[in-house]
């Protein structure tokens, strides 16, 4: 009996011993880290007492709130491909910076609070802008590449929905080629959405 578990005890010593050699021998991964450049806003944002005391029927800004910004679960710092089948697979060696809901936040702000569109305010009783981020990806299909952005959105004031859409813009990438011109296919496709969103938000608001 005790020469099995003499045995046994010898077998998982030499299977620790031959993992911790594959793992030892195994190349370093190589991470490489890329970014999307997103336009700060070109006003200086209002104090929100400021901006809750002027309206638009008036002649001045409507006010309105960035809530909650966020993005889907998959949706994290590894570089997401969606494959001609339709799955999608994130890469362990390409990531983004930071994750791509911060890259949102940014492109709202600059998208809603530039130009004199709307005041941004940070206390209660103004309408509030929620946003997830549903996709933020490389399409890839046999003869075509693209980055993908789409953007679940939700104006609402107190208890009541005001709108409510979901915005989605491709812009297309040469193929071939590593993930630099995706990068820069998301910055302007993120854009092309906040910017759809901003207008919607402000037609809303008019009426």
């Amino acid at each position: 009996m005790n020469g099995c578990r003499t045995s046994v005890f010898g077998m998982l010593l030499a299977t620790l011993a031959s993992s911790c050699a594959l793992t030892s021998n195994s190349p370093p991964l190589d991470v490489r880290y890329f970014s999307v450049d997103v336009p700060g806003a070109t006003t200086t944002t209002r104090a929100a007492d400021l901006a809750a005391s002027r309206s638009a029927t008036e002649g001045g800004v409507p006010s309105l709130a960035l809530g909650r910004v966020r993005s889907s679960e998959f949706l994290r710092d590894r570089i997401v491909q969606q494959e001609e089948d339709g799955s999608r697979r994130a890469s362990e060696a390409e990531r983004w910076t930071e994750y791509p809901e911060a890259y949102l936040r940014r492109s709202l702000v600059a998208s809603l609070f530039s130009d004199d569109r709307f005041a941004q305010s940070l206390g209660r009783g103004v309408p509030t802008l929620d946003a997830e981020l549903l996709a933020f990806e490389e399409v890839r299909r046999h003869d075509r590449r693209a980055g993908r952005v789409s953007v679940e959105y939700r104006l609402r004031a107190g208890d009541r929905i005001l709108a409510q859409d979901v915005v989605t813009a491709e812009r297309d990438v040469p193929l071939g080629g590593g993930i630099a011109p995706v990068a820069d296919a998301l910055e302007v496709a993120l854009g092309d959405v906040t910017r759809v969103i901003a207008a919607q938000s402000a037609e809303v608001l008019r009426r």
